[in-house]
């Protein structure tokens, strides 16, 4: 039986439409009025009186041209004043803006362009992205867009590429012109924010007395040997603002203090530098941009000598970091002549006594003695009153007129000078050479240059010391004034202003059961040992 096939010929489907019964909502939740949303973003970069202006109109326009539409409802006009539009780390009122868009509470947000909307490209393109999934729409007049626009995401991110290149442009402008005010010798300073100047009526730097006294008092309570922590503490107690206005001085603030270069009337350009235009990173600078140091550029609060001395001090300490919460000027000063270490205070017996940091620390017992409170003091007086009679019999330490100071102190420099200029020629010689070099002769230009650094290094040293050395001196024999060998008594200040170094040594050559003797290193360069 033969089977026959219908062909059957396929009907057009049939579709069936459905009308919405809800009212389509661009944005978040509808507004009551049924309008549309509408804020708007003005920002200017500076504080300038121009621009305060232009600020200001940019507010008030927006604020008439939404309320003129019968079709909008006004949200806000959002404004950020005297912010750069690099980055949206400070921008609050556009980040406002962003987070109430988000919120469902704007439907439209207008802006006079794009560079005034962001200048980072990446930022641009992120923040109109995150609004338009929102359903929210950015116009910018000046461009005629909309990033509703089908082209408009080519167009935003060649406009926003010139705006982020023309920042960038500028910054470099910036930095160009900032060098070469740094090489004439020019200088930037918050004043407000910097203790001790204030700006004169030329730009010049004055003295403020009043703040110049806390500086004197942080160096000479530092000299005294007071630590950082109670010079910080001492001055919160008598209600002594910070530089920056605080009620509480922190540790960090006088060390900083301490050794800037600015209270010897020098200045050491460009500490820091912006690491990049978009971010606006400051880092320190630990030699990756040139740095001017100028010297005698305004007058001094603190002597050179004594700045000098100060960071001897500072370098001291450090070595022995552990142990600075100790106010005792015997802390780090008396050193054991078994370990090297230094001397602690402890608590024995209900009295204080001092010995060997490392005694009980090692698994062969440090044999140096321990040492009471009084005692020590004692043995002080004792030496220092057998320096008095050196001194008064003319078996002092040579001391050196007013000319040979000057004069050694002028070699000094001119040995600095010269390594400085010599490592400088080097250094632009070898960058000038180095892509030329094979690897033997690039490694040993490298070594060349190390080598002349660390001459530099020891010669600044020098320099440094010597002025300490003066310093020292000078302290000593203000402390001493009118004592003698038989008025000496002890007190924390003629310890610390007199005495460098404490010994403990040996008396006989293997070991401690002959006694001990104290070397003690004075201020104005002489040794006197006493025993125990």
């Amino acid at each position: 039986m033969t089977q026959t096939s219908t062909l059957r010929t396929l009907e057009k489907p049939k579709v069936s439409i459905i009308e919405p019964t809800k009212p389509f909502i661009v944005g978040g939740m509808p507004s009551p009025s049924g309008k549309r949303r509408v804020a708007a973003y003005a920002r200017v970069s500076t504080e300038q009186d121009e621009q305060q202006s232009s600020y200001e109109a940019q507010l008030r326009y927006y604020a008439t041209y939404i309320h003129s539409n019968p079709d909008w409802e006004f949200v806000n006009v959002y404004s950020d004043e005297g912010i750069s539009g690099i980055s949206r780390k400070h921008r609050n009122g556009f980040n406002q803006m962003v987070a109430d868009a988000k919120a469902g509470k704007i439907d439209l947000i207008l802006t006079k362009s794009i560079s005034r909307f962001a200048r980072n490209t990446v930022d641009a393109l992120t923040v109109t992205r995150e609004l338009k999934s929102c359903g929210v729409e950015v116009q910018f007049e000046k461009e005629s867009l909309s990033s509703f626009d089908g082209k408009a995401e080519l167009v935003f991110t060649m406009m926003s590429s010139i705006a982020q290149e023309e920042s960038r442009s500028i910054s470099e402008n910036v930095r160009w012109g900032h060098q070469r005010r740094m090489e004439q010798g020019e200088t930037q300073l918050a004043f407000s924010r910097f203790l001790g100047y204030d700006k004169g009526k030329n730009g010049e730097w004055v003295i403020n007395e009043k703040e110049a006294k806390v500086v004197r008092e942080i160096y000479d309570q530092f000299l005294s040997g007071k630590t950082i922590a109670s010079i910080a503490a001492r001055l919160t107690e008598k209600g002594i603002p910070t530089p920056g206005g605080k009620d509480i001085w922190r540790t960090q603030t006088v060390n900083s203090i301490l050794q800037n270069e600015k209270y010897k009337g020098d200045a050491l350009l460009q500490k820091t530098y912006v690491a990049d235009f978009l971010t606006k990173e400051v880092k320190k600078n630990t030699g990756e941009r040139k740095q001017i140091y100028v010297k005698d550029h305004h007058p001094a609060i603190i002597a050179p000598d004594v700045f000098d001395l100060v960071q001897v001090e500072l370098e001291r300490r450090s070595k022995h970091r552990l142990q600075l919460s100790n106010n005792s000027p015997f802390t780090t000063k008396i050193i054991c002549g078994d370990c090297g270490s230094s001397y602690g205070h402890k608590v024995h017996h209900g009295k204080d006594v001092w010995y060997c940091n490392r005694k009980y620390k090692n698994a062969e017992k440090c044999q140096s003695p321990m040492f009471h409170q009084e005692e020590l003091e004692s043995l002080f007086c004792q030496a220092l009153g057998q320096e008095l009679a050196l001194v008064a019999a003319g078996k002092g330490p040579k001391t050196l007129s007013p000319d040979e100071e000057a004069k050694l102190a002028q070699k000094l420099l001119r040995a600095r000078d010269k390594a400085e200029e010599t490592l400088k020629v080097e250094m632009e010689d070898f960058r000038q050479r180095q892509s030329y070099l094979p690897e033997e002769e690039s490694d040993a230009g490298i070594e060349h240059l190390t080598d002349l650094k660390n001459r530099l290094r020891v010669a600044n040293e020098a320099v440094v010391a010597n002025a300490a050395r003066r310093e020292k001196q000078k302290r000593f024999t203000k402390a001493t004034d009118g004592l003698t060998t038989d008025s000496v008594s002890y007190s924390d200040d003629l310890f610390t202003m007199t005495v460098e170094l404490v010994n403990v040594k040996k008396v006989g050559a293997n070991d401690w059961s002959e006694g001990c003797l104290l070397e003690f290193q004075f201020t104005n360069g002489q040794t006197v040992e006493v025993r125990r």
